[in-house]
């Protein structure tokens, strides 16, 4: 008579058991090596294409103020040329993470970096540099017609 070799569902829960506690752990273990600057430039791009969309959807303008090194404030208006009548855009802040900052331009708070105006071009050609704590940088680069590229 033969006998047959198998793993019983006891055994089979147990194993189980333990990679998921392994894996829980190694999960844990690799959170350090998360990228902030990967995040920074994913935010602001993200701010930058979304303003954009919501300019030609309102025909509207969006321009971003430079509030500091890790801020920026949106606000919203009737086009780009409007001297009063600007308001905070609901829903857009921009905030970099922490260990991130604005390197460039070097501007002075209360400056307006760019304006998407209410067929989606930009006001201007913007460079906007991103550093991390370790020196690390990326490059934010935004078109006149609009499109942003993240270098």
């Amino acid at each position: 008579m033969r006998t047959r070799a198998a793993f019983t569902l006891i055994e089979l829960i147990v194993v189980l058991a333990l990679v998921a506690i392994t894996v829980g752990i190694s999960a844990l273990a690799l959170r350090p090596f998360a990228n902030e600057l990967s995040g920074a430039d994913q935010i602001v791009s993200g701010a930058f294409k979304q303003a954009r969309a919501k300019a030609m959807a309102t025909t509207s303008a969006f321009r971003f103020v430079f509030r500091s090194t890790t801020e920026l404030e949106v606000e919203s208006a009737v086009g780009c040329a409007d001297v009063g009548g600007w308001t905070v855009a609901p829903g857009f802040e921009v905030e970099l993470p922490a260990g991130t900052m604005i390197t460039s331009p070097v501007v002075l708070p209360d400056t307006v970096l760019v304006c998407f105006n209410s067929r989606g071009f930009a006001s201007q050609n913007l460079l906007l540099t991103i550093q991390d704590n370790d020196g690390r940088s990326r490059t934010i680069e935004v078109f006149l017609g609009g499109a942003v590229e993240v270098q």
